[in-house]
């Protein structure tokens, strides 16, 4: 009697004599490892289990021993893996530094910067006291240094500035410029170049360090005698002081005539790291439409 075995693995039909039921074999399809069914029920029931898995076109086929093999394609796919989580890491670290994301990881929205707190002083502020001599500047190649008490105040020489400077002919393209305040020699002037009395033009003075500033004291117009009535004197100035974090204090400073070659003096008691002084009317001069600035100092 011939025994019928069937590949459960590719469903290839072989018949076998009697005396090799029991056995096993290699399938000539799929070399799969195959037993000979022990009677014909066994084969018969084979062949009916092969029959209905051929009907079912969403069989799934599972292994037939317990034990998972990983082939070496899967293992070869952990490196890329880890190369890639090791790239993404890097990219959080960068975009947390850029300011991308948050200390939590949180994605950034369009955030406004912090707008800076700015003071108005209430009321102008008017000289407390005229001096002929107040802080002293001494210029070292691009810097100068500004004396008050015991220490010095040195800006950059760059860092002095102004919105505009009289280009006069026949002048030295430097004989007005902003650096003229801060020079210690009052017979120099910072001239601003606009037409009309220079309305909104200005002067400022950024220090290397955030220093206390106590008082400042201007040599308002041309210093000269026959000069200074011939050019326009500030007659109101609007102070801004930056403190270096944020904060702007604003105050109008409210200077007077007939004080040719006199520091006048201001309170301000302010941390200052920029300070800006800006035209906002004028004492008209008989000759000229400049408005002139001889020095300012600091204590």
């Amino acid at each position: 009697m011939s025994i019928v075995s069937t590949c459960t693995a590719c469903g290839t039909q072989k018949t076998f004599s009697d005396d090799k039921k029991g056995k096993r074999y290699i399938c000539p399809e799929c070399k799969e490892i195959v037993h000979v069914p022990d009677n014909s029920v066994q084969s018969e029931i084979g062949l009916n289990e092969q029959l209905i898995g051929e009907n079912r076109s969403d069989s799934i086929q599972f292994p037939k021993s317990d034990t998972i093999m990983v082939s070496s394609k899967s293992r070869n796919r952990t490196i890329p893996v880890i190369v890639a989580a090791s790239l993404i890491l890097v990219l959080m670290v960068f975009l947390l530094k850029l300011g991308v994301f948050d200390n939590q990881g949180i994605r950034k929205r369009n955030e406004q910067p912090t707008p800076p707190e700015i003071v108005v002083a209430e009321s102008p502020m008017v000289p407390t006291e005229f001096q002929y001599d107040f802080g002293h500047i001494e210029e070292y190649d691009n810097r100068i240094s500004v004396h008050y008490k015991d220490g010095q105040i040195t800006a950059i020489k760059d860092d002095i500035k102004s919105s505009s400077v009289l280009m006069e002919a026949g002048s030295s393209p430097d004989t007005y410029i902003s650096l003229r305040a801060f020079d210690n020699e009052i017979y120099t002037s910072w001239v601003e170049g606009k037409d009309s009395f220079g309305k909104d033009e200005f002067l400022e003075i950024e220090f290397i360090n955030s220093i206390p500033i106590e008082s400042i004291g201007i040599i308002n117009g041309y210093t000269d005698k026959n000069l200074y009535y011939m050019n326009n004197r500030a007659e109101t100035l609007e102070v801004s002081i930056f403190d270096g974090i944020g904060n702007i204090f604003k105050a109008k400073l409210i200077l007077e005539d007939n004080r040719n070659g006199v520091y006048q003096i201001f309170s301000i008691n302010k941390s200052c790291k920029k300070i800006r002084f800006t035209i906002k009317s004028a004492y008209l001069g008989t000759a000229y439409d400049d408005t002139c600035i001889s020095e300012i100092h600091f204590q």
